[in-house]
C-alpha cells in the first residue's frame, strides 16, 4: 500500500510538472513580449530573431529533457509495482510447482524401492524368520543359550524356542558333536 501509493503520487507530480512546461513554452509571455517587440522594432529585429529562435530552442530541449526524465521514472516505477512483480513471482513459483511433483513422485518412488529392499534384508536377519526356517533356540533353566552340547548334562530342564511357541525338554543324554557323513 504505501510504496504503491508513493510511487503513484511521484508519477502524478511529474506529469504535472511536465503539463507546466508545456504551457510555458506555449503561452510564455517572454516569447510573446520578444515578438512582440520584434513586431515594433521592424527591420532591426534580426538579432531579436536571434535571440526569440534561441529561447525557442533552449525551451524546446527542457521540455525534451523533462519529458526523456518523466519516462524514466515511469519505467522506474512499473519495475517497483508490486502487482506487476507478484504476477512474476506468482508465475515463476507455479512453473516450479509443475516441475516438483514429477520429481517428488520419482524421489518417493526410488526411496520406497530401497525401503523395501532394507525391509526384506532385515527380515530375513531376523530371529523369527530364522526360525521360521526350521531353526530353535535352546535355553538352560537359567534362561543362558545353549550353543554346544557339552553345556548341558542328562537331566538337565532347557526351553527350545521354535518359530510358533516354545517346548519344555529335558536332556536324557547329551551326544558330541554331529557328524558330516
Amino acid at each position: 500500500g504505501g510504496v504503491l501509493e508513493s510511487t503513484a503520487r511521484l508519477g502524478r507530480a511529474m506529469k504535472s510538472r511536465l503539463a507546466r512546461l508545456e504551457a510555458l513554452v506555449l503561452s510564455s509571455s517572454l516569447h510573446r513580449a520578444a515578438r512582440n517587440v520584434e513586431h515594433r522594432l521592424g527591420s532591426g529585429g534580426q538579432r531579436l530573431d536571434d535571440l526569440v529562435d534561441r529561447l525557442d530552442s533552449a525551451q524546446r530541449q527542457r521540455l525534451l529533457r523533462s519529458r526523456g526524465d518523466l519516462d524514466r521514472l515511469g519505467r522506474k516505477l512499473a519495475g517497483l509495482d508490486v502487482r506487476i512483480r507478484l504476477a512474476r513471482h506468482s508465475s515463476r513459483l507455479a512453473e516450479l510447482s509443475e516441475r516438483l511433483g514429477p520429481l517428488m513422485r520419482n524421489l518417493l518412488d526410488r526411496r520406497g524401492h530401497k525401503l523395501e529392499v532394507l525391509q526384506e534384508r532385515l527380515r530375513a536377519l531376523s530371529p523369527v524368520a530364522v526360525l521360521e526356517r526350521g531353526y530353535a533356540i535352546v535355553r538352560t533353566g537359567r534362561g543362558t543359550i545353549v550353543r554346544r552340547a557339552d553345556e548341558v548334562a542328562p537331566g538337565d530342564e532347557l526351553g527350545v524356542r521354535l518359530s510358533d511357541g516354545e517346548l519344555a525338554v529335558r536332556v536324557e543324554a547329551p551326544q558330541g558333536p554331529a557328524r558330516a557323513d
